[in-house]
């Protein structure tokens, strides 16, 4: 249930019921402790989402255990003692369970590259390498992704999205740029003397492979996959606007596919708003903000720009998800946009 899920929890509780039940005569009524503990420590382990709660889980074993034995044992005019020496045992199985399943999930979420809450966390060090790479080989990136990751985070909790998924893929959505570092603006002034040797097609082809690349990274760090596929989302399908406007001067029959990321388009909420704070933090950092009906514009407008190119088409996201995205980000992009007032110099007296 904890790897998989519930539908596969409870499917492979029943085979091992049937694989059991040779070796026992077909014996029903061990079987039937067997199935009915499993099957309500399943129920209140999805019911209080706990997961990853070792000690929830034994504890619901154990409740389990004795709920089950006690019934059973009265339907079938058990003595006192046998009900409670069947107790027992089941909380042996079920502490036996337990350390078991200490062992053996943890090894598997690596293996196969969940993104677990433990593992989320670990993602959040600054000391990962990816981390400390993107903060001395690309500063520009690494301050634009912490701020992505506070206006994705809060908007997330805003709309009862993963929070912590939102932050950890804001983190490393452009871990990319790690490769030709120089040509991204926020790393480098003079990027533009770079761009204004090569044609729009070759520096689309450049600024569209940081995705990729990204994805190569991400995949040799052994990140998780949901946070890759936010690192694969985070453009989804959008053109790349500057260098197309650039070439549409130069050849009025540009192809606009040539200027297009390669997708796909945001899948969950969180790759939505990870896209969403991506573009709101980058573009009100180029403009010079005098009001917050400053920041609302850009957000309205990116959100519109977003539906019109069908960038949304692919996510659960709603539009009153959108609105409640846009509410929380605004104090965030206040406290760090707005303008500040200007102090008179203090005038010193002889």
């Amino acid at each position: 249930t904890i790897l998989i899920g519930t539908n596969f929890g409870v499917f492979y509780s029943m085979c091992n019921l049937l694989i059991l039940s040779p070796f026992i005569n077909w014996e029903t009524y061990t079987p039937a402790i067997l199935i009915l503990i499993t099957l309500l420590t399943i129920i209140l382990t999805v019911r209080y989402s706990a997961f990853h709660e070792y000690v929830n889980i034994w504890l619901y074993m154990i409740f389990s255990s004795i709920i089950v034995n006690i019934t059973l044992g009265i339907y079938k005019s058990d003595p006192l003692m046998t009900m409670l020496t069947n107790t027992g045992y089941s909380v042996i199985s079920s502490t036996i369970s337990i350390i078991g399943l200490g062992l053996i999930i943890p090894y598997y979420e690596k293996k196969w590259h969940f993104a677990t809450k433990q593992t989320l966390l670990e993602l959040l060090d600054f000391d990962h390498p990816l981390l400390k790479r993107l903060a001395t080989e690309a500063v520009g990136t690494y301050h634009h992704s912490l701020i992505v990751g506070n206006l994705s985070e809060r908007a997330a909790e805003a709309i009862g999205a993963n929070p912590l998924l939102a932050r950890v893929g804001s983190y490393y959505h452009d871990i990319g740029k790690l490769v030709n570092t120089e040509i991204f603006t926020e790393n480098n002034e003079d990027s533009s003397s770079f761009h204004d040797g090569v044609k729009p097609e070759e520096s689309a082809k450049l600024i569209r492979g940081h995705v990729l690349e990204g994805i190569k990274l991400a995949e040799q760090f052994k990140i998780p996959h949901p946070v890759i596929d936010i690192i694969m989302q985070h453009h989804g399908t959008s053109h790349i606007r500057y260098f197309l406007e650039l070439a549409k001067k130069n050849d009025a029959d540009t192809n606009p596919e040539v200027f297009s990321y390669p997708g796909p388009r945001p899948k969950s909420k969180e790759a939505a708003l990870v896209m969403l704070a991506d573009i709101v933090e980058s573009t009100t950092k180029a403009k010079n903000i005098q009001s917050d009906n400053d920041l609302v514009q850009i957000i309205d407008q990116t959100v519109l720009r977003l539906i019109r190119e069908h960038q949304f088409d692919d996510s659960p996201i709603t539009m009153k998800d959108l609105q409640l995205a846009k509410l929380s980000m605004i104090p965030i992009l206040e406290s760090i946009y707005r303008k500040r007032l200007d102090y008179p110099d203090e005038q010193i007296s002889e």
